[in-house]
C-alpha cells in the first residue's frame, strides 16, 4: 500500500502536527482570527482522534495547535470546564 491520504506516515508525532504546520506555512500574512484558529484547532482533533480514545485528550491536542491566550481557546477551555462541572453534579 503507498502512503498518502489513506495511510498516514509512520512517524505519528509528525502526523498529529500537519494542520499545524500547514497553517503555519500556508496561511501566513493574511488570515488572522478566530476562523484561522477554528481551523486548527479542529484539524489538530481530528488528527489526534486517530490515537487517543480519551475526549479531554483530544481536545488538549486542539488546543495545543492554536494560541492559548486566543478567544478561542478560551472559549474551548470556559466549555470544557462547565461540561466537566455538569458531569460531576450529575454523578
Amino acid at each position: 500500500m503507498k502512503k498518502g491520504a489513506v495511510r498516514p506516515a509512520r512517524n505519528t508525532e509528525q502526523f498529529r502536527r500537519l494542520p499545524v504546520k500547514v497553517y503555519r506555512d500556508k496561511m501566513k500574512g493574511g488570515w488572522v482570527g478566530d476562523g484561522v484558529s477554528a481551523g486548527q484547532f479542529i484539524g489538530g482533533m481530528y488528527c489526534e482522534a486517530f490515537f487517543e480514545d480519551d475526549i479531554l485528550k483530544v481536545i488538549d491536542a486542539g488546543l495545543a495547535c492554536i494560541p492559548a491566550d486566543s478567544q478561542y481557546a478560551e472559549m474551548v477551555r470556559d466549555v470544557v470546564s462547565r461540561m466537566i462541572a455538569r458531569k460531576s453534579r450529575s454523578t
